[in-house]
C-alpha cells in the first residue's frame, strides 16, 4: 500500500523465498526467507534500525528493497487501523464523546479536541488535514498528524503505539 507523502511508503509487503540451486529436484519448492520483506520509498535517509536491513541501496525517493528480521518492527503496533477502529478506541479513551465519535463516523465530522490542533496548523495545512479525517478510510501510524494529535493531549510515541495496538484488536 502506497501511502503518498509518508516518510515511508510501503509499496509492496511479502515473502521472499531463497532461490532453487541448479540440481534441485523437478517440484521443490523454495524455502521462504524470515522475516518482512519490503519494497519501500522514503523521503528521507532510513532510520538507523532499518539501515541495516536495506538489501539494495537507493536514495531518498527511489524504491528499496528491505528485508527486515522479524522482531525488528515491533509486530504489535500496526502500520494502521480502520477509521471504525481508531473512533472507537478515541471514544473508550474519553478522547472523543459518543456524539463525536457518531458524527465523525456518519459524516466525517472533526472532534472538538482535532479541530483544535487543525486550528493551529497553517491555513493550507489545516484545509488539507480537515480534507484527510473526512476522507479517511484507515489511520496511518506514520501520518505526520499523528504525533503532532498526540502532542496536543499531551501523549507520547508509546501511548500512540498502544492506541493503535489496542485498536487494532477490536
Amino acid at each position: 500500500m502506497a501511502t503518498a507523502g509518508a516518510p515511508v511508503e510501503m509499496h509492496e509487503v511479502g515473502t521472499v523465498f531463497a532461490p532453487l540451486p541448479p540440481d534441485a529436484e523437478e517440484g521443490a519448492e523454495p524455502e521462504p526467507l524470515p522475516g518482512y520483506h519490503v519494497v519501500l520509498v522514503t523521503r528521507d535517509p532510513l532510520p538507523g534500525a532499518w539501515q541495516a536491513a536495506a538489501l539494495s541501496a537507493a536514495p531518498p525517493g527511489m524504491p528499496l528493497f528491505a528485508g527486515i528480521p522479524y522482531g525488528t518492527v515491533a509486530a504489535s503496533v500496526p502500520l494502521s487501523i480502520s477509521r471504525r477502529q481508531l473512533l472507537l478506541e478515541l471514544l473508550e479513551r474519553g478522547l472523543i464523546t459518543a456524539e463525536e465519535a457518531e458524527a465523525a463516523a456518519t459524516v466525517g465530522a472533526v472532534p472538538a479536541k482535532v479541530a483544535a490542533v487543525f486550528d493551529r496548523l497553517p491555513p493550507e495545512q489545516a484545509i488539507a488535514a480537515r480534507i484527510t479525517w473526512a476522507s479517511m478510510i484507515e489511520a496511518l501510524r506514520s501520518d505526520p498528524l499523528v504525533p503532532m494529535l498526540a502532542a496536543a493531549e499531551g501523549k507520547d510515541d508509546t501511548y500512540v503505539d498502544a492506541v493503535f495496538a489496542s485498536a487494532a484488536a477490536r
